[in-house]
């Protein structure tokens, strides 16, 4: 099985990305992931890719 990975745009950290249901394949959106925010903290982060913008990365799972 592969699985598609990309640079999320908000945090710049490469995350597994996917297609939502229903999609029309031109939009993927990234796992829910945690970042570091300004105060040393943690959030969590999501974001919306929009494929012609973005390198998807595809890479077998182990």
């Amino acid at each position: 099985m592969w699985t598609e990975y990309a640079d999320c745009p908000t945090c710049d950290r490469p995350v597994a990305v996917y297609t939502p249901r229903h999609g029309d394949g031109t939009i993927r959106l990234t796992h829910w992931h945690k970042r570091d925010d300004d105060q040393g903290g943690r959030r969590w982060c999501r974001a919306e890719l929009d494929i012609g913008d973005h390198d998807i990365r595809n890479t077998r799972r182990p």
